[in-house]
């Protein structure tokens, strides 16, 4: 039976994504894990983030941001044209024995189109390490399937990243 937990997802427009473009936000190659990148952005406190690119072209985000005491997950891709930066839909992130929902907010970054989303709660990302596989599904109901093989190691190194950076 699937035990379902509301997230406090806080959206805040003007704290935004790490860009894509590495000449709008300076992202700082710190090291790999299998598929994911670690990298830090220095526009946003020293925050670490990983990354990974599937092969139907989305590009998965999941980070820390220090000053605002939280984390963030987004995904983004170049066919959904669809979302522009005024969307906002509750989304629900299915791990098969969990489920959060929270709210997710449109972003733009050039060619990528997609969805952010900030939380504070501190079980999520311990979820993400230890499934192998996420559902996200907003009001749309066309569900995005994540793999999430490898994201425990990467997570972990996203930590200790994050462990040895200053704001």
């Amino acid at each position: 039976m699937k035990h379902f937990q509301k997230i406090v997802f806080v959206s805040v427009l003007g704290l935004g994504t790490p860009s894509l473009s590495e000449a709008q936000t300076p992202l700082e190659n710190w090291g790999t894990s299998g598929d994911w990148e670690v990298l830090v952005d220095k526009s946003k406190s020293n925050g670490c983030l990983m990354q990974k690119t599937y092969l139907d072209g989305t590009l998965v985000r999941l980070g820390q941001l220090p000053a605002e005491n939280g984390s963030y997950f987004a995904a983004l891709n170049r066919d959904w044209t669809h979302i522009d930066a005024t969307m906002k839909d509750e989304f629900y992130f299915d791990f098969g024995d969990e489920l959060f929902s929270g709210e997710v907010v449109g972003i733009v970054e050039g060619e990528w189109h997609g969805g952010y989303a900030f939380f504070n709660n501190p079980e999520f990302i311990e979820y993400i390490g230890a499934k192998t596989e996420v559902t996200i599904e907003g009001s749309r109901r066309v569900p995005l399937k994540v793999n999430l093989k490898g994201s425990q190691q990467a997570i972990a190194e996203l930590m200790r990243c994050q462990s040895e950076q200053t704001p």
